[in-house]
């Protein structure tokens, strides 16, 4: 205890011969801890504004494809996404096995004639995809229902056309049940989907 005492004797001997050199130190720590914690608390606001900013934004859902667009396109090649490969199913189910992937929906978009009872629809947009699909797009499906995971897997002929298509084929008819003919292939309609209006125009979707 006594070497203890001493040697607390010596420091504030010494801090007090060089009180200045003492007060520049402790300035210069309480300075860099406070530093630390600026930096800290804004590392910790950026990422907390990014997440918000992030979950505003809705689902965290992120669209993958070959194409590309913006304002350098350049006029002698404005299509220069037509030369990159498509994404292959492989490639997609290889992405669903990322730890931060909840899943993936493939999404296969084409133009085809619509027919019903005669009364056909041409050039209409057509999308096929997974199961999963209400689950990135939002909005509801009434009345009935989209295709389930075994229809899917089974390749099933089974269809959900949204509100506009069943207006403009059936008119006030119940759509559930109807047959139509996408490309000249019957489908059966299960569903009506009724989308979010920032999302889809015209169309149906297919599986």
């Amino acid at each position: 205890m006594t070497a203890l005492f001493e040697g607390v004797g010596i420091a504030l001997a010494s801090l007090r011969a060089h009180k200045m050199r003492a007060a520049l130190t402790i300035l210069g720590v309480a300075i860099g801890v406070t530093v630390v914690m600026v930096i800290g608390a804004l590392i910790s606001g950026f990422n907390k504004g990014i997440s918000d900013m992030l979950g505003s934004l809705g689902p965290k859902t992120f669209w993958v494809g070959r194409y590309w667009g913006g304002q350098d396109e350049d006029p002698e090649d404005p299509d220069p996404w037509r030369r990159r490969p498509p994404v292959t199913i492989e490639e997609a189910r290889r992405l669903e096995e990322l730890p931060t992937i909840a899943f993936v929906v493939v999404d296969e978009n084409t133009l085809a004639d619509i027919n019903f009872e005669g009364h056909t629809l041409s050039a209409i947009n057509v999308r096929g995809r997974d199961a999963d699909w209400p689950m990135i797009e939002g909005g509801h499906i009434h009345p009935g229902r989209s295709f389930s995971h075994l229809e899917d897997a089974a390749n099933s002929h089974v269809a959900v056309v949204n509100t506009k298509l069943a207006e403009n084929l059936f008119g006030q008819r119940d759509a559930i049940a109807r047959r139509i003919k996408i490309g000249g292939v019957p489908y059966d309609v299960v569903g009506v989907y009724d989308p979010p209006p920032r999302l889809f125009g015209d169309g149906d979707h297919p599986k």
